[in-house]
């Protein structure tokens, strides 16, 4: 039994023209959880696509991914498939709403349920930030939907972002949430 999928040259997708300058990455995260970082994360690919931008969607976070969950698709394959080489990182990309090359935008999903990503090693998460500079070149606009906190291989996502967008709420318990999003902000910088 194998486990490999196709390479993209193998698969009948139509993958976006590569560009000059690697798209901006924009960051969403959070010092606590369940704020609506992933609500906010589709909210703006969905945007950047209306508005005509190829648009990659990364679910970073490692450890409780839940991007196909709330988009309600069920993709081939994953991050856990691309830090096992098994696909490559391009192959883990998952059109929703027709893709960025037809209106909508991709999905790079975590793997969603398991919490098999949230003990990379520095070195894993690094290469996978760096391979998500070179995917950048796909598109127009990349955001990278964080996990909450400020872990290390969190931190090192954010580090790969041109900006890093903070979701703050009103509630009792943000008060901690607003000092730890301060604090990814500026270690992120």
């Amino acid at each position: 039994m194998s486990f490999l999928l196709p390479k993209s040259q193998d698969r009948p997708t139509q993958q976006p023209s590569r560009r000059v300058e690697p798209a901006s990455i924009i960051a969403v995260g959070s010092g606590k959880g369940g704020v609506g970082k992933t609500f906010m994360s589709i909210t703006l690919a969905s945007a950047f696509a209306q508005a005509g931008r190829r648009t990659l969607l990364v679910d970073g976070d490692l450890g409780l991914a839940n991007v196909d969950v709330q988009l309600g698709i069920a993709p081939e394959t994953d991050l856990a498939a691309v830090i096992a080489g098994w696909v490559e990182l391009e192959d883990a990309v998952t059109p929703v709403d027709g893709g960025s090359a037809h209106g909508g935008f991709d999905v790079l999903p975590g793997r969603s349920g398991s919490g098999a990503l949230a003990e990379l090693s520095s070195e894993e998460v690094a290469r996978l930030a760096a391979g998500l500079s070179a995917l950048a070149l796909q598109y127009d606009q990349v955001i990278l939907d964080l996990g909450a906190g400020i872990e290390a291989n969190c931190m090192r996502l954010a580090r790969a972002a041109d900006k890093v967008g903070m979701i703050v709420t009103d509630r009792h318990e943000s008060r901690r949430q607003g000092v730890q999003g301060h604090q990814l902000h500026r270690l992120a910088s």
